[in-house]
């Protein structure tokens, strides 16, 4: 003989397999995405009371020949200008280059120099700040334009949330900030936290 079931075990069944479908389905589409492209502080809003920044963005690069170069992370790629866009930084151009942050010191000049970089580009290869995090205290950092080149040396390795812009302050010493994404979340199609390289310069 048969128990019979009751009305609630008759439909918990079928909306328990149409919840699990409905997981799988949206997962394996977010899989499906070509993860987007590291994109520095991309969700940190800039306004015109954020000190660090400039009034108004030009629509030029202003940088001379100036590369930027990691010795110990086989590094070696120009420095572009990276300006604000609807309160935000554009990155979008940046691909195999490195961005100089519109709003910290210019690179000609004292102060904090925020230089971005992608850790991953669109089509799934390694950006060309990949390795910047496997950098260690003392690393060497080279700065090479006009014929010169400064040196700097890692003197911190931090993770940031998205919006943490208290890294990007002025400083009175000649410093580089260089920041990339980390954590990337398949489910909410972004990265969650910036790695940041701080290195000072010693020459």
């Amino acid at each position: 003989m048969y128990r019979r079931r009751n009305a609630s075990t008759s439909l918990l069944l079928p909306i328990t397999i149409g919840i699990i479908v409905a997981v799988i389905f949206f997962y394996l589409s977010s899989l499906s995405q070509t993860p987007p492209a590291a994109l520095p502080m991309e969700t940190a809003v800039v306004s015109a009371a954020t000190p660090i920044l400039a009034a108004a963005a030009p629509t030029v690069s202003t940088i001379p020949d100036t590369r930027l170069v990691l010795p110990n992370a086989g590094v070696y790629a120009p420095i572009i200008d990276v300006f604000v866009r609807d309160g935000v930084w554009d990155v979008a151009h940046l691909g195999g280059s490195v961005g100089h942050l519109q709003g910290t010191a210019p690179l000609s000049a004292v102060g904090n120099h925020a230089l971005a970089g992608h850790s991953e580009l669109r089509d799934g290869s390694r950006g060309i700040f990949a390795w910047i995090q496997e950098l260690n205290y003392g690393d060497p950092i080279h700065i090479e334009a006009d014929g010169t080149t400064r040196e700097y040396r890692v003197t911190g390795l931090r993770h940031v949330e998205p919006t943490d812009l208290s890294v990007l302050r002025s400083t009175d010493v000649d410093r580089l900030t260089l920041i990339t994404c980390d954590d990337y979340d398949f489910l909410r199609d972004l990265y969650t936290t910036r790695v940041i390289v701080i290195a000072d310069r010693v020459s």
